[in-house]
């Protein structure tokens, strides 16, 4: 049997939700977040639990998400419990939910790409967000997370 990787660090690293309620155009997607969150206060916090909350998302969403993030260039924080995509500024770009949903800020030229495979707007979560099947059926899975990363290139590295 082959040796586990034990020293591996673990690439669950929780973003401070009051730094991110500090850019106003986070107020709506925050308030989401907010509410699905589901507080966890343990000494000794098994994997699962992220910040003092517990992941909502199925795992397999969980490493799609940390790869369309590592596409971006930018690392996957979680936020309330939720692998979440923030950019230099502290603005949330993204966030995964459940087993398929994916939340998306996008700029132009992604919001029609967005669109033309299916996304939907949710104005509730504030001005130019987006909710997609994270897997993207209509797409090749070899080219998904690259097709999603490329959506969210130009707002993430800006």
């Amino acid at each position: 049997m082959p040796e586990l990787n034990v020293a591996r660090p673990n690439r669950f690293v929780a973003a401070d939700p009051d730094d991110l309620a500090r850019v106003p155009e986070n107020a709506g997607a925050l308030a989401m977040l907010g509410a699905l969150a589901s507080p966890q206060r343990v000494d000794e916090a098994p994997p699962w639990i992220v910040g003092g909350f517990s992941v909502g998302v199925h795992p397999d969403l969980v490493v799609h998400f940390f790869a369309i993030a590592e596409a971006t260039g930018r690392p996957a924080r979680f936020v309330y419990g939720r692998p979440a995509l923030i950019d230099r500024e502290n603005r949330l770009l993204a966030y995964a939910n459940n087993m398929h949903d994916l939340y998306l800020r996008l700029g132009r030229a992604g919001w029609d790409a967005a669109i033309a495979h299916g996304a939907v707007p949710r104005p509730r979560l504030g001005p130019g967000w987006l909710w997609i099947d994270a897997w993207l059926v209509d797409v090749p899975r070899p080219d998904r997370v690259g097709t999603i990363a490329g959506w969210l290139g130009a707002v993430a590295n800006a």
